[in-house]
This record gives structure tokens, C-alpha cells and sequence, in this order.
């Protein structure tokens, strides 16, 4: 999902996701708009804040297990544990 949409679903979701990202609401808005890339370092707490509607593997499909290793998958990882 968009974080767009996740924030359109209830009123007062961009403030508290502002809040809890320790950042102004207006590049909240701008992140949701496309005004501005989402930050790698707020990718697993939107994807938390957002219980998984913000998807770190679809923002960054190409990157995501370089990024963060616990989104490996089994696949992936057997393959490099057995490399």
C-alpha cells in the first residue's frame, strides 16, 4: 500500500506518524506525495508504525535485503549461510 492511502484511511494519521518519526508533518505529507524520496532510516518504523501497510519490499524492491537482512528471504538466506 501507498502511504499515501495508509494515511488517507483516518484523520490524524500524518501527525502521529510525524510524531513518532520526530519529524515536521509536512515532510510526512511531502514523503506521501512523492515530493520527497522516504528516508531509508524511517523505512522499518513506517513499516512498523503502519503494521506492515508501508512495505520496505515494495518501496525498495531492487535494495531491501542489502538494506536490511531480516527481510531476507529463507531462499536467499540458506544460499548465503551455505555459501
Amino acid at each position: 500500500m501507498k502511504l499515501k492511502s495508509w494515511l488517507s484511511e483516518e484523520r490524524g494519521r500524518t501527525m502521529r506518524l510525524a510524531d513518532h518519526l520526530k519529524v515536521p508533518p509536512s515532510f510526512v505529507s511531502k514523503m506521501a506525495n512523492g515530493e520527497r524520496p522516504v528516508p531509508i532510516e524511517h523505512g522499518a518504523a513506517i513499516e512498523s508504525f503502519t503494521g506492515g501497510a508501508f512495505s520496505r519490499r515494495e518501496y525498495w524492491p531492487e535494495r531491501c535485503e542489502r538494506i536490511w537482512p531480516d527481510l531476507r528471504s529463507d531462499a536467499t538466506h540458506q544460499e548465503v549461510s551455505h555459501a
